[in-house]
């Protein structure tokens, strides 16, 4: 019996949780093991609400699909199955629709992946912004919602997500976790505090920013000279410029 449902591809049509398998619109596939079982199967969901959970929506590319021989339910609402076709993409308008019809659910979920897709699409920002799972709060920041208020957040990747998005640097480039002051490196900010930071993560951002190199040349970890030799920067002894200067050999 024939079953409907969706599944998600990234940008390539490859599969985004499987064995890394292009696919076609309109193909066919079965599974080729011996013995079909849920490892075996082609993975799907019988919703789109089940979708939210097993994937990033936002960067996906979404399918209606059918799915045909045996059929193993292995979650609520997610099934493997022996044989699967594409049937159509759905077009941003239709995926927009569906939040928007069902966005006061989203944002009301138990399910913090359903949120997090909810703020993902824009939706119930000035709601999702308290929400009590980071990833959700994250994904609002995402959307430079509110930076002023997450700047401030408690969980180090959020306040990350913030200094991505450039808000904040002044403050952010004194935060306690590496990663954060690592993202604010990486938008060129504070290089002069930074490049000497004592993280060496931090310290190879600013090397690969092209700052202090002549400092980070001689930094005592491996990775912050590698990058500073990624700059094409060496040092050159002083006696050896004499040389180079004169001509001589």
């Amino acid at each position: 019996m024939v079953m409907k449902g969706y599944k998600a591809f990234d940008q390539d049509m490859v599969e985004i949780r499987g064995n890394g398998l292009q696919f076609e619109l309109g193909i066919s596939y079965s599974s080729e093991w011996d013995e079909f079982s849920y490892e075996s199967g082609f993975h799907f969901c019988k919703d789109m609400e089940c979708l939210c959970v097993a994937c990033d929506i936002d960067k996906s590319r979404i399918f209606e699909i059918e799915a045909d021989g045996e059929i193993i339910e292995y979650d609520e609402n997610r099934y493997a199955a022996e044989k699967i076709r594409l049937v159509r993409e759905l077009t941003n308008e239709e995926i927009k629709d569906y939040f928007d019809q069902n966005q006061q659910r989203f944002i009301k979920s138990r399910d913090s992946y359903i949120r997090m897709a909810a703020a993902q699409q824009g939706y119930g920002l000035d709601v999702l912004l308290y929400d009590e799972d980071s990833i959700v709060r994250q994904a609002v920041a995402e959307q430079g919602f509110r930076l002023d208020i997450l700047l401030h957040d408690e969980d180090s990747v959020v306040r990350k997500t913030v200094a991505k998005k450039g808000y904040g640097l002044d403050i952010l480039v004194h935060d306690e976790e590496w990663q954060v002051r690592e993202a604010v490196a990486k938008k060129g900010h504070g290089l002069d505090i930074l490049v000497h930071d004592e993280n060496g993560y931090v310290r190879a951002a600013v090397a690969k920013q092209g700052y202090g190199l002549d400092t980070l040349l001689h930094d005592e970890d491996r990775d912050v000279r590698a990058a500073v030799a990624k700059q094409g920067y060496a040092w050159i002894p002083s006696s050896m410029i004499k040389i180079l200067l004169s001509g001589k050999r």
